[in-house]
C-alpha cells in the first residue's frame, strides 16, 4: 500500500492495483479527474512486482523488469504522464532494479547487487552524482560504487536520500531541512555543506558506532534503527522531538 497528498494505491496479492484519491497530476494513471473510491488502475498490459508513490507521481515495477509512471514525472515543469515507459536500457540486464525511491521530479532506483542509479530533476543536489545537473536517464552513483559499497536499503523524503549499506552505515544526500556539520564525511567532496549533492556518511557522531539495520524517512526528517534496537533521528523533529526543533545529525532518542 502506498498513501499520500491526498492519493491511495493498494496491489492484491494476484498484482492487481486500485487507486483512489485527488489524482491532480493524473498519478492514478486516469487524466485528472478525481477518483472518489477503489478504481482497477491500469497497468501497461504488466504484471506489476512494485508500487511506489510520492509527490504526485506514481511508479511501477513489473515482474519483468521494466519501469513505468503516471503523474507528474520528473522535469521541474509539473506536466502529468499517463504511464511513460522509463528507458532503463543503461542498466546493466543482470542486475535488475529492486528498489526505488521518489523524491521532488526525481528517481533514485537500487539494484540486486546494491548500485544505485538516479534521473531526473536535480536542482537540489538530490541524484547523489556530485552536481546539480538534471539526468534524463538512469545514471550510475559512481561514488558509491567505486568505494566498494554495497546499498540495502534507500528511501526519500521531498529534496533529500538517505541510503543504509550492507553493514550497518548510513548515507545522506539532497537538500536536508537542516544543514549538514563537519560530522559528515563525504565521498569526493568537502563537508559542512547544507547541501550535498553527493553521498556523505556521519562520522564522529553516535551513530558510527552502531550496526544500523533499517531507515525511514518523511518529508524532511528520517529514523534509524540499530540491531539492538536503539532509535536515532534527525532533521525536523514533529516525527520525534518538540514541534519547531531539529536536529542536524542523527540524535539518539530516548523512548518512553
Amino acid at each position: 500500500m502506498e498513501v499520500g497528498y491526498g492519493t491511495t494505491i493498494i496491489m492484491t496479492n494476484e498484482g492487481k492495483l486500485y487507486g483512489w484519491g485527488t489524482n491532480q497530476y493524473s498519478e492514478l494513471c486516469f487524466n485528472g479527474q478525481k477518483i472518489a473510491s477503489p478504481t482497477v488502475i491500469p497497468t501497461f498490459g504488466k504484471k506489476v512486482k512494485k508500487v511506489f508513490y510520492q509527490m504526485f507521481t506514481s511508479v511501477f515495477l513489473t515482474e519483468d523488469g521494466e519501469v513505468y509512471f503516471c503523474g507528474r514525472g520528473f522535469t521541474s515543469t509539473g506536466q502529468s504522464y499517463l504511464g511513460n515507459k522509463i528507458d532503463i536500457s543503461v542498466l546493466d540486464p543482470t542486475d535488475p532494479i529492486e528498489d526505488i525511491a521518489i523524491l521532488h521530479a526525481s528517481l533514485v532506483f537500487r539494484t540486486r547487487l546494491g548500485n544505485l542509479y538516479s534521473m531526473g530533476y536535480n536542482g537540489h543536489g538530490s541524484l547523489g552524482l556530485g552536481d546539480t545537473n538534471d539526468r534524463t536517464v538512469p545514471t550510475l552513483i559512481s561514488s558509491l560504487k567505486n568505494a566498494g559499497t554495497i546499498i540495502t536499503k534507500i528511501c526519500a523524503g521531498t529534496r533529500h536520500v538517505i541510503a543504509l549499506s550492507s553493514i550497518g552505515k548510513v548515507y545522506q544526500w539532497g537538500t536536508p531541512c537542516v544543514g549538514i556539520t563537519a560530522t559528515a564525511e563525504t565521498l569526493g567532496t568537502t563537508t559542512g555543506l547544507t547541501v550535498s549533492n553527493s553521498p556523505i556518511r556521519f562520522i564522529g557522531n553516535d551513530i558510527e558506532n552502531y550496526k544500523i539495520v533499517d531507515i525511514f524517512c518523511g518529508g524532511a526528517s528520517n529514523i534509524a534503527i540499530s540491531d539492538n534496537g536503539v532509535v536515532f533521528g534527525w532533521g525536523k523533529s514533529q516525527l520525534f522531538g518538540p514541534a519547531g526543533s531539529s536536529f542536524a545529525t542523527p540524535t539518539k532518542l530516548v523512548l518512553p
